[in-house]
């Protein structure tokens, strides 16, 4: 059997894990679906970057292993309401890719200083995204 920290984790701290991880899955569709009828405003991207974050390791055998490196867009952008200067940093609410050719390709429309619609919570105009979920 192939030994990971996931296999040692006792019961109860999968079933923690499991748990969280679906309330936070359920919060970000809930405000999803809720950015379909926030309002837009003009904004300007201020970073797109595409950095390593790590590598996960899977050892086959002693003499045979493979790495996978993981990847995030660190994203940036400005936007104005009601004469207010804020800053985003969130693409969408749902499950971003972490491999280096999936973000490239989301991230081609959005360069340093390019004009963008950025689509803001009007109950709290900190909140915005760049895509509003379908």
């Amino acid at each position: 059997m192939l030994h990971t920290p996931w296999n040692q984790l006792s019961l109860f701290w999968k079933v923690t894990v499991v748990v969280v991880a679906a309330v936070i899955i359920l919060v970000n569709h809930r405000k999803g679906i809720q950015s379909r009828d926030w309002e837009p405003v003009p904004g300007r991207i201020e970073r797109s970057d595409i950095i390593r974050t790590g590598q996960d390791q899977l050892n086959l055998s002693d003499d045979q292993d493979i790495r996978k490196y993981r990847y995030q867009w660190k994203l940036g952008y400005r936007y104005t309401v009601d004469g207010n200067t804020y800053h985003g940093s969130r693409y969408h609410y749902g499950i971003m890719p972490s491999s280096r050719g999936a973000l490239r390709e989301m991230a081609k429309p959005y360069d340093y200083g390019q004009e963008v619609t950025v689509y803001v919570n009007p109950k709290d105009p900190a909140d915005a995204v760049l895509v509003r979920n379908p």
